[in-house]
């Protein structure tokens, strides 16, 4: 009777299904030498916690797929240096090898293009003839899995654009209570913010955390493959990740798998603002010496992060193509073009933003974001991506200065021209205003839409954009010292701009200050 209803919810290939660890738990009880389809189930789970000692009690009674079984397990003992993935004896098994041996070296270009070959692929012969692969569920599974890695792949190594529809596809597909529903869930609103917008709740870390959350093997892939997208907002939720990430790769002893913990592990030590010898980076960088181009990117970005250096930059951005990582691409150009805009530079992280909508750039300060957009203007490249890209970044007096220059510049494509007057007008500082009614003297479409905005009633009191910069450094927990340090001003200056937004603002404090210009939705 066990043995029945476990065929029916337990599928010996993907683990993770909606009754989460509950099941695997139970399976990991379950008795060996019985029943050949419980050693198998036995076995599987052995790897979902790396548990290698009972994973080989159950091989040595030659469980169903043993072979298979065997290939994962080396796959994640394999030592830093490998990367290739032991060919299986049928087209199935290869490719889940290759899927396994992909994620833990992070080789984007190779990936994509086998989830994409997987997506036409169902190996319907395969799975239907397998007593541990319950068929319907496996199927519906597979469909939902297809989407959901391949969006993965193409916010890793493509276009957010695809990613998003992949994503939003994926809430739709597979069966009622599957928990990447809600890894798809998290993913769009992930995605939407990458690309400049607003981001929503996340719901799958607490689901990790409840009792019918993903295996531990499960949690670390998806944390993998998502972390770069929560270390944006470098918060609470990307510090829990990094911690469980850490605690599953040590779990696991995989050798690659402990390197992209610690990077991240060291990244967050980076953003939270510690200093580069307290960090462990260059014992890191040493380490990934040995490693496949896409672990290595990570240890380079932050090599640059933390001195700056444009050698660094140009390093992670040759490893970051040749393991196909493009939002790594994107994140060294930013730092080149903030550096030193180059022509080649500035032209190539141009074509990128444009044609793959990355607006906050991973592993790039604000500040950095910013100098780089107005690099890029500094270099005549006008295009919708760079007014969006300045505008996220989130310095008024750059923006200001970036929107301008494209509403003015008559060669300028006319969206780029119509977005800079709309980043003017949402500034809403004074000298925006102004710039937004001179526009309005034009008697073109450009001033159709510069009178039509500037005849909006202000929603602020005239705050200047080193004002509003201030404060939202401020916001942040920021000192004056802090932000004058970072704006290159002196601590005397900080404080009349504060003292100043604080008349303007009608605020008693600087608390109150800041907490009246997120009211108005600037911060």
């Amino acid at each position: 009777m066990v043995r029945e209803k476990l065929r029916a919810l337990m599928d010996g290939v993907t683990t993770d299904g909606p009754y989460g660890r509950q099941l695997i738990q139970l399976v990991r009880r379950l008795p060996l030498g019985i029943d050949p389809l419980f050693d198998r189930y036995r076995a599987v789970t052995a790897i979902d916690y790396g548990d290698w000692d009972d994973l080989q009690k159950c091989l040595e009674l030659r469980p169903l797929e043993s072979i298979e079984l065997e290939g994962i397990r080396d796959i994640w003992l394999a030592p830093i240096s490998q990367t290739t993935a032991p060919v299986g004896p049928s087209v199935h098994q290869t490719a889940l090898f290759d899927i396994h041996e992909l994620q833990l070296n992070r080789d984007w270009r190779r990936h994509k293009k086998l989830m994409r070959l997987m997506l036409g692929t169902r190996f319907s012969s395969v799975t239907l003839n397998r007593p541990d692969m319950p068929a319907r569920r496996h199927l519906l599974y597979r469909a939902l899995q297809d989407a959901v890695l391949l969006s993965i792949s193409e916010v890793h190594g493509g276009r957010l654009q695809i990613a998003l529809g992949l994503a939003r596809s994926g809430q739709r597909l597979g069966g009622q209570g599957e928990q990447l529903r809600t890894v798809a869930n998290d993913l769009e609103g992930l995605i939407e913010y990458a690309a400049g917008g607003g981001v929503a709740e996340l719901s799958w870390p607490s689901l990790v955390a409840s009792a019918v959350g993903y295996s531990p093997l499960g949690t670390w892939e998806m944390l993998g493959h998502l972390i770069p997208l929560m270390s944006l907002r470098a918060d609470e939720r990307f510090a829990w990740s990094v911690r469980v990430l850490d605690r599953v790769a040590v779990g696991m002893a995989s050798p690659r798998a402990e390197l992209q913990a610690r990077s991240w592990s060291i990244a967050l030590d980076v953003l939270s603002g510690k200093k580069r010898d307290e960090t462990g980076l260059e014992a890191l960088l040493v380490e990934a010496r040995r490693a496949a181009p896409g672990l290595r990117v990570i240890p380079l970005l932050l090599d640059g992060f933390t001195r700056p250096r444009h050698s660094s930059f140009a390093d992670a951005l040759e490893q970051a193509r040749l393991s196909g990582s493009v939002w790594a691409q994107v994140s060294a150009l930013t730092w080149m073009t903030a550096i030193n805009p180059t022509e080649w530079a500035a032209r190539s992280l141009h074509r990128l933003i444009k044609v793959t909508a990355w607006r906050r750039p991973i592993l790039v300060p604000p500040q950095i974001a910013s100098e780089a957009a107005l690099g890029l203007t500094a270099r005549g490249l006008r295009g919708l991506s760079v007014v969006e890209m300045a505008l996220v970044a989130g310095r008024p007096n750059v923006t200001a200065e970036i929107a301008m220059r494209h509403a003015e510049d008559d060669s300028a494509p006319q969206d780029a021209r119509e977005a800079g007057i709309r980043a003017l007008a949402k500034l809403g500082t004074s000298r925006a205003r102004e710039l937004v009614e001179r526009a309005g003297r034009r008697r073109d479409d450009l001033g159709v839409l510069a009178r039509r905005l500037s005849s909006r009633p202000a929603s602020d009191t005239a705050l200047s954009e080193r004002e509003v910069e201030v404060l939202q450094l401020a916001a942040r927990g920021l000192t004056n010292r802090d932000i004058a340090s970072r704006l290159d001003l002196s601590e005397h200056t900080i404080a009349r701009h504060v003292a100043n937004a604080r008349s303007k603002l009608g605020a008693a404090n600087r608390a109150e200050a800041v907490s009246r210009l997120a009211e108005l939705g600037r911060s």
